[in-house]
Protein backbone atom coordinates (compact mmCIF):
# COMPACT_ATOMS: atom_id res chain seq x y z
CA UNK A 1 0.00 0.00 0.00
CA UNK A 2 1.33 3.39 -1.03
CA UNK A 3 1.63 6.07 0.78
CA UNK A 4 -1.46 8.28 -0.76
CA UNK A 5 -3.53 5.07 -0.04
CA UNK A 6 -2.33 5.02 3.62
CA UNK A 7 -3.20 8.57 4.33
CA UNK A 8 -6.89 8.03 2.65
CA UNK A 9 -7.22 5.07 4.92
CA UNK A 10 -6.28 6.87 7.99
CA UNK A 11 -8.58 9.93 7.13
CA UNK A 12 -11.53 7.84 7.00
CA UNK A 13 -10.68 5.73 9.88
CA UNK A 14 -10.06 9.28 11.82
CA UNK A 15 -13.48 10.10 10.89
CA UNK A 16 -15.60 7.00 11.26
CA UNK A 17 -13.66 6.26 14.63
CA UNK A 18 -12.33 3.24 15.47
CA UNK A 19 -14.96 1.04 17.05
CA UNK A 20 -16.66 2.08 13.68
CA UNK A 21 -13.79 1.14 11.54
CA UNK A 22 -13.06 -2.46 13.29
CA UNK A 23 -16.55 -3.61 12.93
CA UNK A 24 -17.11 -2.29 8.83
CA UNK A 25 -16.07 -3.91 5.76
CA UNK A 26 -13.80 -1.70 4.87
CA UNK A 27 -11.42 -3.05 7.26
CA UNK A 28 -11.99 -6.43 5.66
CA UNK A 29 -11.48 -4.96 2.31
CA UNK A 30 -8.33 -2.84 3.59
CA UNK A 31 -6.87 -6.39 5.53
CA UNK A 32 -7.55 -8.08 2.57
CA UNK A 33 -5.61 -5.46 0.25
CA UNK A 34 -8.27 -5.34 -1.85
CA UNK A 35 -8.40 -1.87 -3.39
CA UNK A 36 -11.12 -1.39 -5.92
CA UNK A 37 -13.75 -2.67 -2.97
CA UNK A 38 -12.18 -0.36 -0.22
CA UNK A 39 -12.70 2.54 -2.26
CA UNK A 40 -16.29 1.59 -2.99
CA UNK A 41 -16.88 0.69 0.47
CA UNK A 42 -15.33 4.42 1.51
CA UNK A 43 -17.98 5.78 -1.02
CA UNK A 44 -20.60 3.98 1.56
CA UNK A 45 -19.40 6.55 4.94
CA UNK A 46 -21.12 9.71 3.16
CA UNK A 47 -24.29 9.32 5.60
CA UNK A 48 -25.33 11.04 9.02
CA UNK A 49 -27.86 10.54 10.78
CA UNK A 50 -29.11 8.22 7.47
CA UNK A 51 -29.10 11.26 5.72
CA UNK A 52 -26.79 11.47 2.82
CA UNK A 53 -24.18 14.94 2.90
CA UNK A 54 -23.43 16.16 -0.45
CA UNK A 55 -19.97 17.58 1.48
CA UNK A 56 -19.32 14.47 2.88
CA UNK A 57 -20.15 12.78 -0.41
CA UNK A 58 -17.55 14.89 -2.31
CA UNK A 59 -14.94 14.13 0.63
CA UNK A 60 -15.70 10.41 0.55
CA UNK A 61 -15.40 10.39 -3.20
CA UNK A 62 -11.61 12.08 -2.80
CA UNK A 63 -10.46 9.53 -0.32
CA UNK A 64 -11.63 6.94 -2.64
CA UNK A 65 -9.90 8.13 -5.30
CA UNK A 66 -6.91 8.78 -3.38
CA UNK A 67 -7.16 4.92 -2.22
CA UNK A 68 -6.73 3.68 -5.21
CA UNK A 69 -3.56 5.86 -6.48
Amino acid sequence: MGIMQRQAIADVIYNLGLGNYNKSTLKLRVVQSNRISAATDIKKWNKDGGNVLKGLTIRRNKEAELSLT
